[in-house]
């Protein structure tokens, strides 16, 4: 229930907040969602620890066999330009810059002739799934529009991952 809760309050803060005060539903409050969200670390680009989690999950659904095979859904929408700087320890990090994977930012540089970074205004999730019904989210980056050179290295290197923990993209 958080899960759905999460997806819509991120989809439209307003209409989640609209809809849970009417009081049709009892749904988690703001600061719920957002202590769920922060406590699993999200960061742009392939996480092997999503793909352990991926695979624990659909045995832990006992989604058959044929349910490991399946496509690629690539979903992008737009999103707030904004920058958050977080603190891990010593390390400064900056949130919310275009990322579009080490070919896709190269990629950029050659088109604009310029190396330098900027707000991203677009989301690009990468789903698997599978052909029974298991979907699961593998990745995401930040763009600023997502063009065809910057997407076709991210479609084959999630195709290899998926592959190391025995899905199939068909």
């Amino acid at each position: 229930m958080i899960v759905t809760c999460l997806q819509w309050y991120c989809r439209s803060p307003q209409s989640y907040e609209a809809f849970r005060e009417t009081g049709y539903l009892v749904l988690p409050s703001r600061s719920v969602l957002i202590s769920y969200k922060n406590k699993i670390k999200q960061d742009v680009g392939f996480d092997n620890n999503i793909f352990h989690g991926m695979l624990e999950e659909a045995k832990r659904k006992k989604i058959p066999e044929e349910g490991y095979m399946g496509g690629i859904i690539l979903d992008e929408m737009s999103i707030q330009s904004d920058i958050q700087i977080s603190k891990n320890g010593d390390v400064v990090e900056l949130a919310g810059l275009v990322d579009v994977g080490d070919e896709g930012n190269i990629t950029q540089v050659m088109r604009s002739g310029k190396q330098q970074k900027q707000l991203g205004t677009h989301a690009l999730q990468l789903v698997f799934l599978g052909i029974t019904g298991f979907r699961f989210p593998i990745a995401h980056f930040i763009t600023d529009g997502v063009l065809a050179p910057q997407l076709y290295p991210l479609f084959w290197e999630a195709v290899d991952k998926l592959k190391v923990f025995s899905f199939r993209v068909l």
